[in-house]
């Protein structure tokens, strides 16, 4: 998964929402997810240009792309544009990180969202048009940290991935929780955000054996040598997040993946094709 847009706070645009993701679903193996995106993502500033004037162009505070405009229908676009642009029509999902947290409002229980207050139902209809026209692979955070029946209101409406990353906070007591209710269906996992990596692989477990995707992810702005590709193999998660392709300790990660890959040989090409399998019936 490729944060290729940033948004939220990372950006100088007024989008809320804080990742624009693009998803290789086409790619058979993760080498070749990792080519075919790299091979995107250093279009993206040509598609940006060419859609928006050079003026547009700048720098996220995540390593991708600063959001060109307010309006993330036309960010998505703009993002599947660049995969077609590159030859990769149709091999390629789109997603959101929305971290909606950050623009909910705790004073008075509501979303500052596009120019005014939304409630969360809103968002979830919002949300949910936005999925329908864009088949959205999936959303992460769509709603408030502790909004566990919204959650599980958007995971019961939408047929795609919810994951939760401020939600569970990789805590297996918030997971437990989640899964009591039906809150999302996929689990950010982050072993620093929870304290300790058996703590944070307590919680993966408890992910898998409830049906849970596991996303591994590294943290904005973390060590070069961070474990999560070897805990994202260990555990034999079918998707991983570490940001665009640039920047050393991004780049870093996805390139120890590649050598793993090497080393497991036709095993993990075989282990990458069942998850995709998995992943596209998602």
């Amino acid at each position: 998964m490729f944060n290729m847009i940033n948004g939220g706070p990372y950006s100088d645009k007024k989008v809320e929402f804080q990742e624009f993701i693009l998803v290789p679903t086409g790619a058979e193996t993760y080498s070749e997810a990792l080519r075919m995106s790299v091979e995107v993502f250093y279009l993206l500033g040509e598609t940006i240009k060419k859609r928006y004037g050079q003026e547009h162009l700048h720098p996220g505070h995540l390593a991708g792309y600063a959001a060109p405009v307010s309006e993330p229908a036309e960010i998505l676009e703009t993002l599947l544009e660049a995969a077609e642009s590159a030859g990769y029509g149709g091999m390629f999902k789109v997603g959101l990180d929305c971290a909606a947290s950050h623009f909910f409002d705790r004073e008075y229980g509501c979303y500052n969202f596009r120019g005014r207050q939304t409630s969360g139902d809103e968002i979830i209809d919002f949300l949910e048009d936005l999925a329908k026209s864009y088949s959205l692979f999936i959303i992460e955070d769509p709603l408030d940290e502790d909004d566990f029946d919204g959650f599980a209101e958007i995971t019961k409406r939408l047929n795609l991935l919810i994951s939760g990353d401020d939600l569970f906070a990789s805590n297996i007591e918030r997971l437990e929780k989640g899964v009591d209710l039906g809150a999302a269906n996929a689990v950010v996992l982050k072993p620093n955000m929870v304290g300790t990596i058996s703590e944070a692989l307590d919680a993966a477990n408890y992910a898998k054996q409830h049906g849970y995707c596991i996303i591994p992810s590294g943290r904005a702005g973390g060590a070069a040598d961070d474990p999560i590709p070897e805990i994202a193999v260990a555990i034999g998660a079918p998707l991983v997040k570490f940001g665009a392709p640039q920047t050393a300790e991004r780049t870093n990660k996805q390139n120890w993946l590649l050598r793993i890959e090497e080393e497991l040989g036709e095993s993990a090409r075989l282990s990458s094709l069942e998850s995709l399998n998995w992943l596209k019936e998602t």
